[in-house]
Order: structure tokens, then C-alpha cells, then sequence
């Protein structure tokens, strides 16, 4: 974190989710937002729903403008074993499945 320590160091989730929100959208910094929604989402305090919220970002982010599709499927996995019987956990084995049905159709036109 650089330019708020405040906010960084904090063990409060919404401050870090509007700051990981601020630089997804207006500053333009993807990197610097995946380390505010990180940060929330491993904070032992976080409700449910934005811990979910968090994990959808990050995985917005790895399939956008970060680009990793592996970091985006571990997240993935993270909500369907960890939020097993809601739509976001459902939503999370479509995204995989098809992931991995894309890969395997890059690899096989190798």
C-alpha cells in the first residue's frame, strides 16, 4: 500500500472494498485494487456478503485486465467449496467449466 496506510493496515472490510473499488475504476489500477479486495477478503472479520463481494472482484479482475485465468479458477474454487448451495457457488462451476472448455479447445487447435 503507498498512499494510505490508514486504509491498508486496516482490520475494517468496506474502507478496503471502496479503496480496492476507487482504483478498479477510477485510478485505473487493477493491481493496486486486487490487493485492497485480497486484503478484505482474508480480514477474520468480513460478513459473508462482502467477502463474496471481494472474491467476485478479484475474479473479475484475473479474467480482465489481469489476465490470469489460473488465479481467477483458484478463487473460483474458493467460492464453490466455501459458499456450497448459492448462486454465486453455482455461478463459479459454470465459470470453471467453462474455462477449462476453452482451454481445451486453445490446446487442441495447437
Amino acid at each position: 500500500c503507498d498512499w494510505s496506510s490508514d486504509v491498508c493496515s486496516s482490520d475494517l472490510p468496506w474502507p478496503l472494498i471502496r479503496a480496492g473499488e476507487l482504483y478498479r475504476t477510477k485510478l485505473g489500477d487493477p493491481q493496486q485494487a486486487r490487493e485492497r479486495f485480497l486484503h478484505a477478503r482474508d480480514l477474520p472479520s468480513i460478513r459473508p456478503e462482502l467477502r463474496i463481494y471481494a472474491m467476485q472482484k478479484l475474479i473479475d479482475l484475473y479474467l480482465g485486465p489481469l489476465q490470469d485465468e489460473g488465479r481467477a479458477l483458484v478463487e473460483l474454487r474458493r467460492m464453490v467449496e466455501e459458499y456450497p448451495g448459492t448462486r454465486e457457488a453455482e455461478a463459479g462451476r459454470r465459470a470453471i467449466a467453462a474455462i477449462k472448455e476453452a482451454r481445451s479447445g486453445t490446446d487442441s487447435a495447437r
